[in-house]
């Protein structure tokens, strides 16, 4: 068996429906999307979220004390610090996963209005879905229980007694995972069906799966913790190329949008352990890790502070990952 890679209906859709761009301008209109849709649409609406939470007390003391001991400005740490206060709300966090829809709306009506492009170019197609999403997710949730198994085995991650199931957890469980739904489809949406899809219009498929990929490990750029994790960009960029060309085998969105929803969900709400440097959630189970003086090395293959993303048990699993998401052929009917 060999690497293929085919080239799907959507995006021989995209290629009739609108007419490509060079590289260049490619590039430059998908920030300026990304800008729109991301920063303003997205960001206004993260603002109203987070809200009450600048103007806790209990906040506003801890800012003032960041920026004392910082002397003219609190220091990179002391900033990370300041961020995962805000995000340690599990309600300003469900907030801030909700308003993720505002990035959906802002691609979509790009893409429809200005590309002209259908919803089935962008992998949107009911055909399958539901199939094909539990399909993603079962994948996102196994390919999760993998890296903790080996931080698990390497004595990096150490189970811990949690408090037991309750109808109140299970309801709280439920409202994060519709969370995650959003915010997953949401970048894979901006990432995938739309920037990696127009890019295959006029660029060879393999360069538009590792320049959407880049892109995607450069939007978590600004998460908390991510220059502290060497590992943390390059696991972020091969679990973008898993996805990308999962999306081009499949044909549609909903796969690659439930492995990246259920591979959140599942770090952070069933094994509890943080999520691309966001503070500790609501969870089923519960994992701590030893100190750097029992186990030096820890960080490393756990991610540390970040997640598992960081670290190098992440590496090793998305690495088979993607080999295997090469050799797999891809679904005959929707591949040319």
């Amino acid at each position: 068996m060999r690497f293929s890679l085919p080239t799907p209906r959507m995006v021989l859709q995209a290629r009739v429906q609108s007419q490509g761009h060079s590289l260049g301008l490619e590039v430059l209109i998908f920030i300026a999307v990304f800008c729109l849709a991301g920063l303003i649409i997205e960001g206004t609406l993260q603002t109203i979220v987070i809200v009450p939470s600048l103007l806790d007390p209990a906040f506003l003391r801890a800012v003032q004390e960041q920026v004392s001991r910082g002397g003219a400005g609190p220091s990179y740490q002391g900033v990370m610090e300041i961020v995962n206060m805000v995000l340690s709300n599990p309600l300003t966090m469900l907030g801030l996963l909700f308003s993720t829809v505002g990035l959906s709306a802002g691609v979509l009506v790009y893409c429809r209005a200005i590309e002209r492009r259908s919803l089935a170019s962008m992998g949107i197609r009911r055909a399958r879905a539901l199939r094909e999403y539990l399909l993603g997710g079962l994948l996102g949730l196994a390919f999760l229980a993998a890296v903790v198994g080996i931080c698990v085995i390497t004595g990096t991650l150490q189970p811990q007694a949690g408090g037991g199931l309750s109808l109140g957890l299970i309801g709280i469980l439920l409202i994060f995972l519709v969370g995650f739904i959003l915010q997953g489809f949401s970048e894979e949406l901006l990432c995938r069906g739309y920037f990696m899809v127009s890019l295959a219009r006029r660029q060879s498929l393999p360069l538009a799966v590792v320049i959407s990929s880049l892109a995607f490990s450069v939007l978590h750029l600004m998460n908390p913790g991510i220059l502290e994790q060497p590992l943390a960009i390059p696991n972020i960029f091969m679990f973008g190329a898993i996805a990308g060309i999962y999306l081009l085998k499949r044909g549609d969105i909903w796969g690659a949008a439930a492995m990246h929803s259920l591979w959140n969900f599942a770090q952070g709400n069933i094994f509890g352990i943080q999520v691309s440097g966001v503070s500790k959630l609501p969870s089923l189970f519960s994992f701590t890790a030893p100190s750097a003086t029992d186990s030096p090395w820890a960080n490393l293959v756990n991610g540390g502070s970040f997640g598992l993303e960081g670290g190098l048990a992440a590496s090793l699993v998305l690495a088979v990952a993607l080999v295997a998401v090469l050799l797999v052929p891809g679904r005959q009917e929707d591949a040319q």
